[in-house]
């Protein structure tokens, strides 16, 4: 190993050591002796690495916001400066590859310290090769996220975890995680240092990490008006004329000001000279992050970013512009629901049926040890009321719990004016103990009429279809089977839980109400799924995906609205219907009066 006795002062903070000592390699936009003067948000992310009672660091940052210099700096400063072993992690071994080829080993070769310092290939000294670097005072070991074997024998007081959304869980736990209890015997002198763009809402490791910590945003102040703000990506602060990109201008969200890329840029070089800079928007004792989109970028032009959103709404992927440029999670608009606000908009009924209830059903879910099901009541333009919600416990492989369900499942309801209503249609999902359900529908009569339902996936599926006849077959009973188009349903029902009442305006069409004392749970479960894209062989691909464990009452609902579908009843005012002796059909039980 070269014998190195460069030592810089005790006092230097990560960001002034590397604007003194560290270069930027040539064919990079900015070559030569770093500076963070355009980049004014970088010397804080740095620095704060420095300090004793921070041990976690989240950076949610946009694409070319330099993220890669400010986790290399780290490196060197930790390297050269304060020696200290240290941890690298990457998504997969290929990602590990490309970054040590194209940013680490080029920023070594650009910098006559660093070559120096680590130990030479198959030298006695120490170790060097895409695995481990030892220098004068630790090591820094490279690992991936998707092999645990190269994470166990690591332990290190510095870590750095790299592009964090693309890690996925083994089967021993996450891997940020694993690196970061592997570090625990180093007590309160070590560091985690996790970034990443993020990806989609609710399964974002880095949001989820900054939302944790103080939340720190970068702070601009308008030379016109004095107005201190962040800088973001809306109609009102990013302007031009459409198809022109290059007409793009900044804006001030108060005094309306332009701002061209030069103007911008001066925005952040001068932002913390006049009184901006980083703003936390609460305290934590020990963890630090930070969120920065690419419209700070000096690297960026507006124009360019513009174009990137042009062509990303002609290609439906606002997914990339909003993960790599904006730095936000992807959420699709509508098709998620907040449980507190529907738990806390329920309503005092003025009798078991509110008046508006035109028609009863019902959807029915099975389980191993119960039987829930949902009854809703449908009105006009199928504004709809939750009626009842029942739970049968019993072993669902034995017929007593299905004799108790049909009995349940028979009973009415009374309007304020002592008017009985009963279930006109019941949908059971047959998925799960199938020869049970058939039974209990054989078994079950016309009133209500039982439907056997079986879920199919797809958007271009139809809400519902009859796939196969009633029939009998070795001396089995199977009857009729409506497919269910789940996706689509639970799109519907979604969009409508969504659905706001304002004051003095017209309910809505499909608007749902929920009686004042349904229990919290009963919510959870309702709002359990959400819709998410993923990519399938290059393909965007919308699923849903649970957000809580039990999603009962959702697939109630679904298919409380299937049945409603099947029967297709005409909703108008004063038209109340039940069912009738004849399969699939209502019977119009009062009329309206004239």
């Amino acid at each position: 190993m070269t014998n190195f006795s460069f030592t810089p002062p005790a006092d230097q903070l990560p960001s002034e050591w590397a604007e003194q000592n560290v270069h930027i390699p040539a064919g990079n936009a900015r070559p030569g002796l770093i500076s963070f003067d355009e980049m004014a948000y970088q010397r804080e992310m740095l620095d704060v690495c420095a300090d004793p009672d921070i041990q976690r660091v989240t950076l949610m940052l946009g694409a070319q916001t330099s993220k890669t210099t400010t986790s290399i700096s780290l490196m060197f400063y930790y390297t050269l400066h304060k020696p200290r072993s240290q941890a690298y992690m990457m998504p997969s071994q290929d990602d590990l590859r490309k970054w040590l080829e194209t940013k680490f080993n080029r920023m070594v070769d650009a910098n006559d310290a660093l070559r120096g310092c680590y130990a030479e290939p198959r030298g006695r000294e120490g170790v060097n090769n895409q695995i481990m670097k030892t220098f004068k005072g630790g090591d820094l070991t490279f690992s991936w996220a998707g092999s645990p074997r190269t994470m166990r024998g690591i332990s290190a007081p510095i870590i750095c975890c790299d592009e964090v959304d693309g890690y996925t869980y083994t089967a021993e736990g996450h891997p940020v995680s694993l690196l970061w209890e592997r570090s625990a015997t180093f007590g309160d002198d070590r560091l985690l240092i996790e970034m990443s763009t993020p990806t989609t809402k609710d399964k974002s490791w880095i949001e989820s990490a900054y939302m944790r910590g103080d939340c720190r945003k970068f702070f601009v102040i308008c030379p016109a008006c004095g107005d201190d703000h962040t800088i973001e990506w809306t109609p009102q602060t990013v302007r031009w004329k459409e198809g022109q990109p290059k007409t793009a201008r900044l804006h001030c969200p108060k005094c309306d000001k332009a701002f061209d890329d030069y103007e911008r840029i001066a925005l952040i070089r001068n932002a913390e000279r006049d009184g901006g800079g980083w703003r936390a928007a609460r305290k934590t004792e020990d963890h630090a992050s930070f969120h920065l989109n690419s419209l700070y970028s000096p690297f960026r032009r507006l124009a360019h970013i513009v174009s990137y959103y042009e062509e990303a709404v002609e290609k439906q992927d606002l997914q990339t512009f909003t993960n790599t440029i904006l730095a936000q999670t992807w959420e699709e608009v509508g098709e998620k629901t907040d449980y507190e606000e529907l738990y806390h908009r329920g309503e005092i009924y003025e009798a078991e049926i509110p008046t508006g209830v035109l028609v009863l059903t019902a959807g029915v879910d099975i389980q191993a040890d119960r039987i829930e099901y949902e009854v809703v009541g449908w009105g006009v333009d199928e504004e709809s009321w939750s009626i009842d919600y029942v739970v049968i416990y019993g072993d669902t492989t034995q017929n007593d719990v299905y004799r108790r369900f049909l009995h349940e499942i028979k009973r009415t309801y009374k309007d304020k004016n002592g008017r009985k209503y009963a279930i006109a249609a019941a949908g059971i999902d047959t998925g799960y103990n199938t020869g049970k359900v058939y039974d209990c529908i054989r078994q079950g009569g016309s009133r209500p009429i039982l439907f056997a339902f079986k879920g199919k996936s797809g958007w271009n599926e139809d809400e519902v279809r009859r796939t196969s006849r009633m029939k009998v077959e070795h001396g089995k009973f199977r009857p009729d089977i409506i497919t269910v188009g789940v996706d689509v349903c639970k799109q519907v029902v979604m969009r409508r839980l969504n659905l706001l009442k304002v004051e003095d305006v017209p309910t809505p069409p499909g608007y749902c109400h929920f009686p004042h004392d349904r229990d919290l749970e009963y919510y959870l479960q309702l709002t359990a799924e959400h819709k998410i894209r993923t990519f399938k062989r290059g393909f965007p691909q919308d699923v849903w995906e649970k957000r809580y464990e039990r999603n009962e009452a959702f697939d109630c609902r679904v298919y409380a609205y299937a049945c409603l579908k099947i029967m297709n009843p005409k909703l108008e005012a004063g038209q109340v219907y039940e069912a009738a002796t004849k399969p699939r059909t209502l019977r119009r039980i009062r009329n309206p009066r004239v």
